[in-house]
């Protein structure tokens, strides 16, 4: 099964949640069997019918509890599905013993989608919680250890820790009210969304980011902090020192909308991005990253460093360059645009509007320093040809053309007195020159000249005949009709 991601892009990172050891009850590594999990799709569908629902995306995860074995129901968020199988809302939020868990799609017949099977019997995640079926840190650990699944939820602690640290560091007995976003290499990204703020309008820029603020933090006018190892920092100080990503920060944000914060975000090229969201009908609360790759002319490569939607393998070939994309992007796979007067183009686009050379595209990637891109590039493809370019043939005659590395949709002659072509076969007629082409599935056109160098001759110009009698005149070269 051709495995998707989610529409969000944070969900690569966000929603693969960090990895934690097991505890000791959960040391069995196995995965459920193709027959466990058979029995199990088949009590799922006993216990909730199949009327509404459907569990062709059910994963059983790696380790279980005490013999008691997990499954996460995953639906695809790129693929069309039942909507009652899972809805959208602004932000869903369930507590089961110690922990949270927080989502943007809930799913059915249960929110979270994650189920316990014991007995052959098939409980909710909270059901044998409740009903002691589990340890919540065990289901905890072991939800998180399965790292190659993309829930569509994120499981927070409380963040009693990171308020004491920055108690500690503002030197305040002051109450903060912390949200934490996310996690990236063991450091937590957190917001304090208390109301107490100072409305004043100003900007501030991190990174390649400019956020916009309406309203002022106490402490630090954003009100992102980010805590680690039992210290606090500002985001500011935290990106400044390499523990936070400014750009995951961007990405967490986005996963929860900026409406949730007291600042927008744009991003140093907006003009690129307006043009973006202007053709894609993309929402203005959705942050992009485009990196400025180099220029052609007037044309302006820019790589979308922000948005990561599925991961399959296969080659985009544009021009006579061939690139191994291994992650697609939502929009256009390769992630590559090109900003000219106003407007965006994808790079194939550009290409064959001559807006950017494709040479010169390679030669600017190839030259980006430390960019992570989703593609490679794996070379120069074998350019299409005609196995002639130019031909000289004389009335009559008959050529047949041939294609190399590509695929012909069609056959067209400029003169169809000169010389006309069926198949690739060329049927030369009268004295002239004609433009013989191939067009490519790929729209691409190769073109042969034809020179026909002799007009139909007859080998009389006058007879006499008799009565009741024939003759025979021969014809030198070829016409489409005798009268």
């Amino acid at each position: 099964m051709k495995k998707f991601l989610s529409l969000w892009t944070a969900a690569a990172m966000v929603f693969s949640l960090s990895a934690t050891a097991f505890a000791e009850a959960s040391e069995n590594r196995e995965a459920p069997d193709d027959e466990l999990t058979e029995a199990f799709v088949q009590d799922m569908k006993a216990r909730f019918g199949t009327e509404d629902y459907s569990f062709d995306y059910v994963r059983g995860l790696v380790g279980n509890d005490n013999g008691t074995w997990f499954f996460y129901d995953e639906i695809n968020d790129h693929q069309a599905v039942n909507e009652t199988q899972k809805k959208a809302v602004d932000l869903y939020e369930r507590r089961i013993g110690e922990y949270v868990f927080e989502s943007k799609w809930v799913k059915a017949p249960y929110e979270l989608g994650v189920y316990v099977y014991k007995d052959s019997k098939v409980y909710t995640l909270e059901e044998a919680n409740e009903q002691s079926v589990i340890s919540m840190d065990n289901a905890v650990s072991i939800i998180k250890s399965n790292r190659n699944i993309v829930y569509s939820f994120r499981i927070e602690g409380n963040c009693e820790d990171a308020v004491k640290a920055l108690r500690e560091k503002y030197n305040t007995n002051d109450m903060f009210d912390l949200v934490k976003l996310g996690e990236y290499q063991n450091a937590w990204l957190c917001y304090d969304d208390r109301m107490n703020v100072a409305f004043r309008q100003q900007d501030k820029k991190i990174g390649d980011f400019i956020f916009k603020l309406n309203d002022i933090h106490p402490y630090y006018d954003l009100g992102l902090y980010v805590y680690k190892d039992g210290k606090a920092y500002t985001l500011e100080e935290a990106c400044k020192d390499n523990i936070f990503s400014i750009d995951f920060a961007v990405e967490l944000i986005n996963y929860y909308g900026t409406a949730k914060f007291t600042f927008g975000i744009e991003s140093e090229n907006e003009d690129v991005v307006k043009a973006f969201r202007k053709r894609y009908g993309i929402p203005e609360t959705s942050v992009f990253k485009f990196v400025k790759l180099g220029e052609d002319g007037a044309s302006v490569l820019y790589f979308n460093d922000t948005e990561l939607v599925q991961f399959l393998e296969y080659d985009v070939i544009i021009g006579a360059w061939t690139f191994d994309c291994y992650s697609q992007q939502k929009y256009y796979d390769l992630g590559l645009y090109v900003y000219n007067d106003g407007s965006i183009y994808t790079l194939a686009e550009a290409y064959d509007k001559n807006l950017f050379s494709i040479d010169k595209a390679v030669e600017c990637i190839k030259a980006t320093d430390g960019q992570h891109f989703t593609f490679s590039i794996k070379g120069k493809a074998e350019q299409p040809k005609l196995s002639k370019n130019k031909l000289t043939l004389k009335s009559g005659a008959e050529k047949v053309l041939t294609v190399k590395n590509g695929e012909v949709k069609s056959w067209k002659t400029s003169d169809k007195k000169v010389a006309t072509v069926k198949n690739g076969k060329i049927t030369a007629l009268n004295k002239g020159t004609a433009k013989i082409s191939a067009v490519l599935k790929s729209g691409e056109k190769l073109t042969c000249k034809v020179s026909v160098s002799t007009a139909p001759k007859l080998g009389k110009t006058a007879v006499k005949v008799k009565k009741n009698s024939t003759v025979k005149i021969k014809l030198t070269g070829k016409v489409k009709s005798i009268n």
